[in-house]
């Protein structure tokens, strides 16, 4: 049985029981959309468009780029303001990669994989993936309505003017006695948000990426025996030099974007490390964990 603050491991997240993902027979090739855009993240999180990026027409693959999920996900997050020390403050959310575009998807072994382009790739076209399909996102909040949205005469606490979003992550990040003030109210701003919220709150994540990273070579060593072990991946390296696009690996992506969703939600004594959006829900996490070991 799982203990509250136990780490997640890889194969939490990747299961690796699945049929063989190269398509062996169907002709058709598809493009990968790999340019990570939180904007388009949140644009096709809000249309419900699939990171899938082709339809299966039984006799051949054939490119569909706006594809509607297989079952709506209704992911908003509410944006009330939150009372801190009395007075109302803003907050805003943004969409997140669940598999970063930037910070894990091409710097993993799986890439070889996936796309065609990719520094040593194994397959001979790409699987058809869009990193910034609404599986793979999930809306979290932020502080950019800090610096934003403040109503006329609103400042933060110990401050004379409003402060560029740029000025309140480096007073956050540089901790000293002249930024005590605003980097303390900043951690209860945070806390009041994913106590309203039930979700975690989105910055700076380095921990998060990486573990992502490992989940994604695992899954690459998984392909590898695979296509080693399947006749038929081999008859067609034999003719092509390479490996055909795996385009079943689409799912178990999404499957893996699934599996890191429901950790970034729920009562934060359930947050796990390394899955931290920000070292706000991880703190946050371990003072709610300590409290309900205080109370037993």
């Amino acid at each position: 049985m799982t203990q509250l603050g136990e780490s997640v491991s890889e194969g939490e997240i990747d299961l690796d029981e699945f049929k063989c993902p190269f398509e062996h027979t169907k002709p058709g090739q598809v493009n990968n959309a790999l340019g990570s855009d939180s904007a388009a993240l949140g644009s096709r999180l809000a249309e419900g468009y699939s990171t899938q990026l082709w339809a299966d027409e039984g006799a051949r693959i054939v490119p569909k780029t706006k594809q509607k999920l297989i079952a709506a996900r209704r992911d908003d997050c509410p944006e009330p303001p939150v009372v801190v020390d009395g007075q109302e403050y803003p907050y805003s959310s943004s969409a997140h990669h669940l598999i970063p575009g930037e910070a894990s998807l091409p710097k993993s072994t799986l890439i070889k994989f996936i796309s065609e382009g990719a520094k040593g790739s194994k397959v001979w076209g790409d699987i058809g993936y869009d990193v910034n399909g609404g599986e793979n996102g999930i809306w979290l909040p932020t502080h950019h309505a800090l610096s934003s949205e403040m109503k006329e005469g609103l400042v933060l606490p110990g401050e004379d003017r409003a402060l560029k979003y740029s000025e309140l992550t480096r007073r956050v990040k540089q901790r000293n006695e002249e930024n005590q003030v605003v980097a303390t109210f900043q951690e209860r701003f945070t806390g009041a948000i994913m106590e309203r919220a039930r979700r975690q709150f989105h910055d700076a994540h380095p921990d998060y990426s990486a573990f992502v990273i490992k989940v994604l070579d695992k899954i690459q060593m998984n392909l590898v025996e695979q296509s080693e072990a399947c006749g038929e991946c081999g008859e067609v390296k034999k003719k092509k030099g390479k490996y055909p696009p795996p385009h079943g690996l689409v799912s178990r992506l999404n499957s893996v974007s699934a599996r890191l969703y429901q950790f970034l939600v729920g009562p934060p004594q359930t947050w796990r490390p390394p899955l931290y959006t920000s070292r706000f829900a991880a703190s946050l996490a371990q003072l709610e964990r300590a409290w309900l070991q205080r109370r037993k």
